[in-house]
């Protein structure tokens, strides 16, 4: 079984091979090879299911030959390298629309939300990933959290990791839009603080995820004086005058927020807003010119 497994698994780094090695029923024995009692045989089964899942045609395939339930049965192997085997397969099972809600029903959460806390980077950084996917749906939002979600997440805005980073401030953003008890409980955790310094980051895709979770957790009134006072509206307005459109109009309608409170009002001003704000009058971006 192991010659045939890793002969298997070579052959699914292939791109020509991936899609022809699920038409000819590969998945029913990988799946029934995952669950044997000797490590060598799981990580070689695991790492092949991770290999195919690379393939958007393969996603559905993979999940009616039920390999989802000891993929996260996985998530809790003793192996690091299991661990993050399961975890990338996972993540790329739930980027398909009709994968994400069965994922999180089969009982992916708790797993994932476990080894944001991993010490191994790598391990952190698909589990992260494969929240960032989840948490696009709307039912999700709130369950994330509900999981003890929000914690992990907020600790690994300060990563040392650029990529981990920016994967956590995307699913904080997806978090934090429309839900208000989100929008609370983030800045309750203390995400203000850290999604406010990923705002200098040089990584612009994390600096627009930051800026777009400040954007929606400044649409809680207490949130707008909050900000404020963590030292957080100069580095927005700073955003203002940035090349990219996506983050300016993630700064703008914060501003916007941000003055809808009569304390702010004047301290905008007196942090030099007015003439950005005039510029993007101008702006070709009609959202941007309206906020």
């Amino acid at each position: 079984q192991e010659h045939a497994c890793v002969r298997l698994r070579n052959l699914s780094m292939h791109p020509r091979c991936k899609l022809q090695m699920v038409q000819d029923g590969v998945m029913e024995p990988l799946v029934g090879l995952m669950r044997s009692p000797l490590e060598v045989i799981q990580e070689h089964t695991v790492v092949c299911i991770r290999n195919l899942s690379m393939a958007l045609d393969n996603v559905v395939t993979i999940m009616e030959n039920d390999a989802l339930p000891p993929l996260i049965g996985m998530l809790r192997h003793h192996d690091p390298k299991i661990q993050e085997h399961a975890a990338v397969a996972i993540r790329n099972l739930s980027v398909h629309d009709e994968c994400e809600a069965k994922v999180v029903s089969e009982g992916a959460l708790p797993p994932l939300i476990y080894l944001l806390r991993h010490e191994i980077k790598a391990v952190q950084e698909h589990a992260v990933g494969a929240l960032r996917n989840l948490s696009v749906i709307p039912e999700n939002k709130n369950r994330i959290a509900k999981e003890g979600g929000l914690p992990p997440l907020i600790l690994l805005l300060k990563s040392n990791v650029d990529k981990i980073q920016e994967l956590a401030a995307y699913t904080v953003h997806n978090l934090s839009a429309g839900s208000v008890l989100n929008q609370h409980n983030i800045v309750r955790d203390g995400g203000l603080v850290p999604l406010v310094s990923l705002l200098s980051s040089r990584n612009e895709a994390t600096v627009e995820q930051a800026v777009g979770a400040l954007r929606n957790i400044t649409l809680v009134d207490e949130n707008k004086l909050k900000l404020v006072a963590e030292g957080g509206l100069l580095p927005v307005l700073t955003l203002l005058r940035f090349d990219r459109e996506s983050i300016q109009e993630h700064a703008t309608g914060t501003v916007w927020n941000l003055s809808t409170h009569p304390e702010n009002e004047l301290k905008i001003v007196q942090e030099g807003a007015l003439p950005p704000l005039i510029k993007l009058l101008r702006s070709r971006n009609v959202l941007i010119g309206r906020q």
